[in-house]
Order: C-alpha cells, then sequence, then structure tokens
C-alpha cells in the first residue's frame, strides 16, 4: 500500500498468492523469532566470556567438559556381548512353542533402558569459567556454583580397588570443607581437570603420592561418597 506517494512493504504474512486470496504461509525464521518473545534470555559478557541463561535452565559457561565417549562405547558393546547370544538362545527355545512375546518385550525394555541410559550420558556435563562451575549429572540434577562459595580444589591420584593403576581424582569444597564437585578419572581426562584449575584459579592442594580408598578415607573422608566411606570401613 502506498501513502503520500511512499510506498510502504506488506508484511509476508500479510501477502497473499495473485488470483487466490490465499494468505501465504509464515516463513519459518519469522515463527522462532515469535516462539523466543515468549522467552526470556540473557545475553550477557562478563570477563570476557559469554554466558547465556533461558529462564528455568541451567546457566551455561564457557567451557563445556564432558565424560570420556570410549566410556558409552565399552558399556554399548559389553551390553550386546551380554544379551545378544542370551536373546538368540531364547528365541530358539520360544519360537517353536510360539511363546516368544514376552521375551520380545523384555528385548524392548532392555533397548529402552539403554536409550535412556545413552540420554543421560549425552547429556552429563561439567559448564566452568572465570566466574563459577555448573554440573548437569546423570540423573539430570543441575548443580551451580559461584567462585565465592569455593574454598579448595584437591587433585590426586587414587588407586583403583585391588589394582596397581591410579585415575586422577579432582575434589572442589566449599569454605566449610564441604564436597561441592567431583571429577573422577574414569570419566573425564586430566586435561578437563587442568581446565577447572586454570579458570576457577581457586587454592590448589596437589598431591604428590597417589592414595588408597582407606588412606583418603582416614585423612579427608568427606571427598568420598557415602558407599565409599562404606566400604572401606567394612574393609579395615
Amino acid at each position: 500500500m502506498c501513502i503520500r506517494d511512499r510506498c510502504r512493504p506488506v508484511p509476508a504474512s500479510a501477502r497473499t498468492h495473485p488470483g487466490t486470496g490465499v494468505r501465504r504461509a509464515v516463513p519459518f525464521k519469522v515463527a522462532i523469532r515469535h516462539a523466543l518473545s515468549f522467552a526470556i534470555i540473557w545475553v550477557h559478557r562478563l570477563g570476557g566470556t559469554l554466558k547465556v541463561k533461558v529462564t528455568g535452565g541451567p546457566l551455561i559457561r564457557a567451557h563445556a567438559l564432558r565424560p570420556h565417549g570410549r566410556l558409552l562405547r565399552q558399556s554399548g558393546l559389553s551390553v550386546l556381548a551380554l544379551v545378544a547370544p542370551v536373546s538368540a538362545v531364547l528365541y530358539w527355545l520360544t519360537i517353536p512353542t510360539d511363546s516368544w512375546r514376552p521375551v520380545f518385550v523384555g528385548q524392548i525394555i532392555l533397548v529402552a533402558i539403554c536409550v535412556l541410559a545413552a540420554i543421560a550420558f549425552f547429556r552429563t556435563v561439567i559448564w566452568v569459567d572465570r566466574d563459577g562451575v555448573s554440573e548437569r549429572g546423570f540423573l539430570g540434577r543441575v548443580t551451580s556454583y559461584d567462585k565465592s562459595v569455593i574454598g579448595t580444589i584437591v587433585l590426586l591420584d587414587l588407586y583403583e580397588s585391588g589394582a596397581l593403576d591410579t585415575h586422577p581424582q579432582l575434589f572442589i569444597t566449599g569454605l566449610d570443607g564441604r564436597l561441592l564437585l567431583r571429577m573422577r578419572g574414569q570419566f573425564y581426562s586430566r586435561g578437563a581437570m587442568e581446565m577447572i584449575v586454570e579458570q576457577l584459579d581457586a587454592p590448589i592442594v596437589r598431591v604428590a603420592e597417589p592414595m588408597t580408598l582407606q588412606d583418603l578415607n582416614r585423612s579427608r573422608p568427606e571427598l568420598l561418597y557415602w558407599f565409599e566411606r562404606r566400604y572401606t570401613s567394612h574393609t579395615s
């Protein structure tokens, strides 16, 4: 339409196909913008790093640290190696008698559990930057800690139970000594742990000699999970 000899473009959602009077569909990008208008999104720069927070969601920090991908592969191959021959035998026994349906239902349930476990694994992540650290655990629980509540970082090597191999372990404790976050070498690389140390820049305790669970339970029991404390108490 034109007003005072100046033409104003007609919005895309109001245009019609020539000769039909049928409105065109709203473009996809426009629809997305309208959908996002119902969410409150804050984007701000603090300390040179980008943070994004969507209402009701976790604080997404600058660096995302994820578990080793090989863990999912190894677990999947182990489950397949266990389930495949058992399923083959069960089908071989039940198909001639037409009683294979319970086996099939059980297999579907097992596959669903494996898919949910894989989704939970891919969603597990630790975010860190100069202002704090956040974690979304395997069960989906999200915790976030500002740098102001972080007391010390403990980095040590821990012996595996009944083995001579060691894995690095990182513990983040609060000002009151309470354990806030733990990174285990079975799931995270040493490089990911060093990233935590570099970004948080908190007081760090590096233990030179590898420790056993019993040693750690005697010196710093608050760093262990409750079942680890109970196990070491029984074994000692």
